[in-house]
């Protein structure tokens, strides 16, 4: 159609091609309207730029709004994911402090159930050591008993002698 340096005058375009002049470039717009003295060709090409002006500008705002939301969600779920990091932090120091807590706990209760042990074993010596000396008791009073007897058997004999 037209190069950069041709000039265009409205009687060189078609109604078709005027009817299609939101398809030209910008440049070939401003030559269109360089070239030509009619305002109403003017006034189309102004209001087509006018029109893409406003459209950009639209387009920019819209744009423009996107990126702020955009930002402010992303805003939003880095604090939020901050948040999370921190609790994060929190729940690790806690599991770390539990596991040495039960840790700990397992130490105690392995040395309690020594003890536990110990105890039992000392426990079941005693046992053994109060049965012992129950039946030396026993011994001692069935001795005791049958001392009493030959006595009285010894002192019957004498008597009876």
């Amino acid at each position: 159609m037209a190069i950069k340096n041709e000039i265009i005058t409205s009687t060189d375009l078609g109604d078709n091609e005027i009817g299609n002049i939101s398809s030209w470039s910008i440049p070939k717009m401003i030559s269109l309207v360089k070239s030509t003295f009619r305002s109403n060709d003017f006034a189309m090409v102004e209001r087509e730029l006018l029109a893409r002006e406003q459209k950009s500008k639209l387009e920019i705002e819209s744009l423009k709004q996107a990126k702020d939301s955009f930002s402010y969600k992303f805003e939003e779920e880095r604090l939020e994911k901050m948040g999370f990091a921190d609790d994060l932090r929190k729940c690790k120091k806690e599991l770390e402090d539990m596991r040495g807590e039960v840790s700990k706990l397992r130490e105690e209760n392995m040395v309690l159930r020594e003890r536990g042990k110990s105890a039992e074993e000392r426990c079941n010596r005693l046992s053994e050591e109060v049965r012992g000396m129950y039946e030396k008791q026993h011994e001692i009073i069935n001795l005791r008993s049958k001392n009493c007897e030959l006595e009285n058997e010894k002192a019957k004999a004498e008597s009876e002698l």
